[in-house]
This record gives C-alpha cells, structure tokens and sequence, in this order.
C-alpha cells in the first residue's frame, strides 16, 4: 500500500505542468490505461503519477477543455482512489471508470434505438435459405451450425502443436474463396507472416509446405506456384488479403487502427492474447487482451476469429480430463467474451508425438454456441505437410473415421 497520498498527489500536479519531461510515450487510451492499472499493481508511484498525467494530457489534446481546477480535481480522485483504497481491485476499477468518464470518444453520439431497429431489419432482408453470417466453400458443416460466420468474438482454444495457425488460415481462405469482395486482415502473433503466406502457397498449389520456395519446384509444379502466387498477390493488392505479424502491431489500438485502414470485413488474430497491454499481471494483461478485441467486433460490427492456448491437459484417474473454455491459460474470463468456442483436440493423444503422423485426426468441440443451438463434436482432418484442414462427416459405426 503507498505511504503520503497527498505527497504523492503534490508530486502528480508538479509532474502534470511538465509532462513532456516525461520519457515514455504511450500511444493509446488502451495502452496508457493499462500502464497505469500495471503501475499501481506494482507499487511504482512514480510510474502512476507519469502515466496519469499522459491521460490527461492526450485526453486535452482529443479537444475536450480542463480548467486548471478539474484538472486538480480529476487527479485528487484518481489518485485518493489508486493509493488509499484497501481494496486494490475496486481502486482499478475506479480509475478505469473515471478515465472512461474523462475520454471525449466515450461521449460519442449513440445511435438512435429506432435506427438501429431499421438497419438491423434491412440487414435482415435476405434469401431464408442464406445463412445470417460469411459462408463457408468447404466447411460446409460449421457453416450449418453456426448459421455462416457472424458479428462476434470467436474463439478457437488448443493446445501445442495441433493445428491452431493452420485451421485459422484454412477458414481465412475459405471466406475468400465463398465471399466475393470479402476484406480478410489476418493477423498473426505467433509467426511471421512469411509462415502464413507459405501455408497459403501450400492450400492452394497442393504442395507440401516446404516445397513451396520457388527454388525447389520446377516444369508444370513451378507454373502452378506461381499462378498461386499471382492470385494471392491479386487479393492483397485488392485489398482483399492483408497479413500482418507481431513486428507491425502489438496492441489492441495498433490492430483497430489496422481495421479502420483496411475496411476490413473479417478479422483473424492467431495468438491474441499476446497482445502488449503494459500489464504486468498474466491474467490482467489476458483479460485486457480479451476485452479490447471484444470492443473491435462491436465497434465494427464484425466477426473476430482469435486463438488461443489451452493450459496442460488434467489428468483424472488414469485418463485425460475433457477440457473446457475455462481451461484457457492465464484467464477464464476470456470464455464469457465468446460468441462461440471451440475446443480442438486430436482424437488420439499420441499421434502428437509421433513423428510418423502425417494425417492428423482432431475432435472439434463447439464448446460455446450463441449463433446456433449445437452443441456437440465434429471431426477433421489435419494433413500437416500441407497445412490443409478438412471436415470429415463420420457416422456411428465404430473406426469408420480411421479408415482412411
């Protein structure tokens, strides 16, 4: 707990009237919040009062006029708040609520109810037979039962190594190749997006994904590589396809901005819990990850398709426990968030570790389902040379899926 509030307080108001001493810059509302949650968690006064006074001074810059009094004012609080409250949580929370209060975007006109009721019953207007969301080409089962890919945050939860990145990009294609016009920004936090190229060339020349370097094909092969590579060029420069990594955004602001410029329909963040927010805590910087992505899908109105890790599978008995959202890492919070989640496990754990598996068999779990009243398991197939995943329809007869 801090010592001398009000010293502290002096020291604030001091430090305000020369702000641009101070020798960090945080380029967003998000991230200097979340600097300042982090600060105080750890107990670095100093850092506090230098990233209280950025707030208020991009907060006057957005055009919104302080007199000196309730800028004085508006300190007191948050810091009376942040320093002399026992409960340090609902410290947080205050001063989460008084930025809110303090941000002129949060004083944005709100659309009418009755537009709203208009637009919606526009979008509405359309075939009965159509699904409400993006459709699918090839994953025409998930597209039945999540009535095509909708507005909302979509969670797709696995462990290591089971084809999270691949299916991620497998449905990215997949829109592009059912949804004329479709603007996809697929951003990846966990690989290069060279990684995410080349799985492309992969899906849509057939080879293995390491074959696809020019230098390595030749004759009819290399012909149809780069055919590949001039349609995937097409879409980028349409403005259809943009991929991005982790050396070009690494915040919640960074990747709004990337929405904004793009105009994009869909967005895929692989490994989004990665985001940077300043938050020191793991399960604060994950839920501050978690909450920001959400505010893209309602801001945009559109569907954010994200990854995440599972934590190490539980072992009860002598079996393994069937996960849950809820055994996300670093936080469960990150499972109320979702519109859908779902669980990708492989039907067999130990084809993971056997190197010889070139055909992986995987369960997907719709975990989480608003869009649609299914709630059970489907199947894929993953053929990891190729980083191509496939629906696979199974019945009821007993190793039918395992033959072939």
């Amino acid at each position: 707990m801090f010592k001398e509030p009000d010293k502290l307080i002096d020291g604030a108001r001091d430090l305000y009237e020369h702000y641009e001493a101070a020798d960090r810059i945080i380029d967003t509302f998000e991230g200097l919040e979340a600097s300042l949650v982090a600060a105080i968690q750890d107990g670095d006064g100093d850092l506090a009062k230098k990233t209280l006074s950025k707030v208020l001074r991009r907060i006057e810059d957005t055009g919104r006029y302080f007199s000196e009094k309730d800028r004085e004012r508006k300190i007191d609080a948050i810091f009376r708040t942040a320093y002399t409250a026992m409960d340090k949580a609902q410290a947080l929370e205050d001063i989460r609520l008084l930025i809110a209060e303090l941000d002129t975007t949060s004083g944005r006109e709100i659309e009418p109810f009755s537009a709203f009721i208009e637009s919606d019953w526009e979008r509405g207007m359309r075939n009965d037979s159509e699904p409400l969301g993006y459709r699918f080409k090839k994953f025409k089962q998930l597209e039945q039962r999540i009535d095509g890919l909708q507005p909302g945050l979509h969670g797709i939860v696995a462990g290591t190594n089971v084809g999270k990145t691949a299916f991620m990009v497998n449905l990215a294609e997949d829109l592009i190749a059912a949804n004329k016009g479709i603007k996809i920004l697929f951003v990846s936090l966990d690989d290069h997006r060279k990684r995410i190229l080349h799985y492309l060339y992969a899906l849509g020349s057939g080879l293995e994904i390491n074959k696809t370097y020019p230098g390595r094909v030749e004759g009819n092969v290399f012909d149809e590589l780069s055919a590949v590579r001039g349609r995937i060029w097409g879409l980028a420069e349409l403005g259809e396809l943009t991929v991005i990594d982790s050396t070009e955004v690494r915040t919640v602001a960074h990747i709004e901005a990337q929405v904004t410029k793009t105009e994009a329909n869909v967005l895929f963040i692989d490994g989004a819990l990665k985001l940077a927010s300043g938050a020191q805590d793991k399960r604060l910087a994950a839920e501050a990850a978690s909450d920001g992505i959400k505010r893209i899908a309602e801001k945009f109105d559109i569907p954010v398709v994200f990854s995440h890790e599972l934590r190490k599978r539980t072992i009860r008995g002598d079996k393994v426990a069937e996960p849950v959202l809820e055994d996300t890492k670093e936080s469960a919070q990150i499972a109320y968030d979702m519109t859908t989640g779902f669980i990708i496990t492989p039907v067999n754990e130990s084809d993971l570790e056997d190197p010889y598996t070139v055909r992986l068999q995987l369960k997907l779990k719709y975990a989480k389902n608003k869009d649609g009243d299914f709630r059970g398991t489907d199947y894929l197939m993953f053929h990891r040379k190729y980083a191509r995943i496939e629906e696979h329809i199974i019945d009821d007869i007993p190793g039918r899926f395992f033959d072939n």
